[in-house]
């Protein structure tokens, strides 16, 4: 053991529990009380920045596991969030941490020392953020070695130790009944997201009610994807949110080639584009960031189809109540995420040259999505997203049909 963890022993020995240095224990509780302390686990928050890439986060967690109860530092951050308060600041520790009754803070952090790569470890106290005991372990690649392991293991246990034994049993069991009233009636939290994406679509229609029948089938074109989400948690890190999202996909320089009745073929601009608003509740099987969550929706929707000349292509609209659901399945903790699942379309309103040409019947579009989410940053993440729907409507000469298709990557900004 080096020098400075020996003075940290030391120290907080007598700090804290300074009878500790007496090999008797006290009388008719010795035994007792130290059986209870060594059982006892501490909760424990690991906090981790930019520098730690996401397989050593996990590695770290999963190793705090044998010793402490490690908490998401994604709550925390979004709870801190959430009141203004910088997630290192003293008066986040004082406020949050007390009501979620966490002993430990853990700041990783990884860098060069020597022109070698070392992960450095800073303990705080959780009530006041006091800085404890601060330590360099060496790494190679993304992996803790065991004597790494082992070492943060002691680390963690010493100053866990120090914490929990800081208070006669008496006070610790009304401390931890208050905390456990407190954590009954957490604070809500508020998060607002935008993203903005580019990708490709494609869109086609087969309508045989018009004065002709009409056939589009295009080829992959340009898209864009703006969207907007609100969610509220009336616990925050809880198992159910609340959200609403407003999305918007369209054509980017979407070209069409109409064929005139004179057996011309005349070029024009078109647009596809698809609008949803929504509401919906997301709920989590545990209060863990890396539980899989279930989440419905139920909004209105519009699919688009306009050309900028007159032409004998239609132009129409397609709109109705809109319903989803979809499976979250978590990575890698919660860095990455997986959704997928089916939404139904109810069209309602049949718009535009559609119902001057004897589509007027509702009708119904079937399809689903995929997502792909990476959380790169606190505040910055990718998405990937796959959306494909099939509409199908009556006519007074057969079926009207309308398949669009999506894929879309885009950047997600959540402060």
């Amino acid at each position: 053991m080096s020098l400075k963890r020996s003075a940290f022993l030391l120290l907080i020995g007598l700090w804290v529990h300074p009878g500790a240095l007496h090999a008797q224990a006290p009388q008719g509780k010795g035994e007792d009380d130290i059986q209870v302390s060594r059982e006892k686990k501490g909760r424990v928050l690991l906090l981790t920045d930019s520098t730690v890439p996401a397989k050593l986060a996990l590695a770290l967690s999963e190793a705090l596991e044998a010793e402490a109860e490690v908490l998401s530092e994604h709550g925390y951050l979004r709870e801190a969030r959430s009141r203004g308060l910088d997630p290192t600041s003293r008066d986040a520790y004082r406020q949050i941490l007390v009501e979620q009754g966490i002993h430990l803070v853990i700041h990783a952090h990884r860098e060069r020392v020597r022109g070698k790569r070392v992960l450095r470890l800073r303990y705080h106290e959780g009530r006041e953020g006091i800085l404890l005991l601060e330590e360099d372990h060496e790494l190679a690649g993304v992996r803790l070695s065991e004597l790494t392991r082992d070492r943060m293991l002691a680390e963690v246990r010493l100053a866990l130790a120090s914490i929990l034994q800081e208070q006669p049993s008496a006070q610790k069991a009304e401390e931890a009944e208050t905390s456990a009233q407190q954590g009954a009636t957490p604070s809500s939290a508020i998060h607002i997201g935008l993203s903005v994406g580019f990708g490709v679509g494609t869109r086609a229609f087969e309508l045989p009610a018009l004065p002709s029948p009409v056939r589009l089938s295009t080829s992959a074109f340009p898209a864009t994807a703006l969207a907007l989400r609100t969610t509220y948690e009336p616990r925050a890190q809880g198992q159910w949110r609340i959200f609403g999202e407003l999305r918007y996909a369209s054509s980017l320089g979407l070209r069409t080639n109409d064929v005139r009745p004179d057996g011309t073929v005349r070029e024009t601009n078109s647009r596809s584009q698809r609008v949803d608003l929504a509401a919906g509740l997301v709920y989590r099987l545990r209060e863990a960031a890396d539980a899989i969550s279930f989440e419905g929706q139920f909004g209105w929707s519009f699919r688009l189809f306009t050309s900028d000349a007159s032409v004998t292509l239609p132009d129409y609209g397609l709109s109705g109540p809109l319903l989803k659901g979809g499976v979250w399945f978590p990575f890698k903790g919660d860095k990455l995420r997986l959704l997928v699942g089916p939404e139904i379309h109810w069209l309602a309103l049949v718009d535009g040259d559609l119902k001057r040409g004897g589509v007027s019947s509702m009708g119904v579009a079937l399809g689903g999505e995929g997502k792909l989410q990476w959380q790169i940053i606190r505040v910055l993440g990718l998405e990937l997203l796959y959306r494909e729907s099939h509409a199908i409507l009556g006519a007074d000469r057969g079926k009207a049909r309308d398949v669009e298709r999506y894929g879309i990557l885009s950047a997600i900004y959540q402060p």
